[in-house]
């Protein structure tokens, strides 16, 4: 069973130029725009560095990362559901994610600066009731505050802003995102500016747990058994 985004494109081969091998190339730069492969989320560092199609060469783990980071700073007011929002409409458990996207009035690349500009404003009635966010299990509906979910969207950003720079960096990098959150009342006034950190790479690396010596494929040289291993073949 082939994987449902090369399903899709092959059932439109021919409106689609019609190369199967271009078309392969083009769903797994899709498919790893998120979630996992194979158990690990690293889904664009199993996709190939360079590729040729034709006399064409293809960069997959650079044009997956600009996509998939795209994606995640693409959100604002424009993609937001705000009609029913403003009606009360809106499935409950889905209410969080168009207000996030409500509360967003710019976010822009500046490429001289490897900076991400993001900018909220929040009314005082976004943030002194919850919103509805997801339905757990028995269909009991969870809810959360608009600014604690910015908070976690924010370090979601952050570490997207890492993962795809492993993978973009050398062509363009986004070395840090500056937030601004504002709360303003009906005269557009601010009466509370969010003192958010500027989110970038400082300080000494944290120990991710993963240790060279652990590794399975360095097992055998490690230690004793590298000691064994050498006094065999002398």
């Amino acid at each position: 069973m082939p994987p449902p985004c090369f399903k899709l494109l092959r059932d439109y081969e021919s409106l689609l130029g019609g190369d199967r091998a271009e078309l392969k190339i083009i769903s797994k730069i899709a498919e790893a725009h998120g979630g996992e492969i194979n158990g690990s989320k690293d889904t664009i560092g199993v996709l190939q560095t360079s590729e040729r199609v034709g006399n064409v060469q293809i960069r997959p783990r650079l044009l997956a990362s600009i996509l998939r980071f795209a994606d995640e700073i693409c959100e604002s007011r424009s993609r937001a559901a705000n009609y029913l929002l403003r009606r009360a409409v809106l499935p409950r458990h889905s209410e969080i994610y168009h207000k996030y996207a409500s509360v967003i009035s710019s976010s822009q690349y500046e490429f001289r600066e490897r900076r991400l500009y993001i900018n909220f404003e929040l009314k005082v009635e976004d943030i002194t009731r919850q919103w509805g966010k997801r339905l757990r299990g028995g269909n009991v509906l969870e809810e959360c505050y608009l600014i604690d979910e910015i908070f976690d969207r924010l370090d979601k950003m952050n570490r997207e802003r890492k993962y795809c720079n492993l993978h973009s960096r050398g062509v363009y990098a986004v070395e840090s995102i500056r937030a601004l959150i504002n709360v303003v009342d009906d005269d557009h006034d601010v009466i509370e500016a969010i003192p958010v950190p500027e989110l970038t790479d400082v300080g000494y690396p944290e120990d991710s747990g993963r240790k060279l010596k652990d590794a399975e494929e360095l097992r055998e040289f490690c230690g004793a058994l590298l000691a064994d291993k050498i006094r065999a073949k002398v």
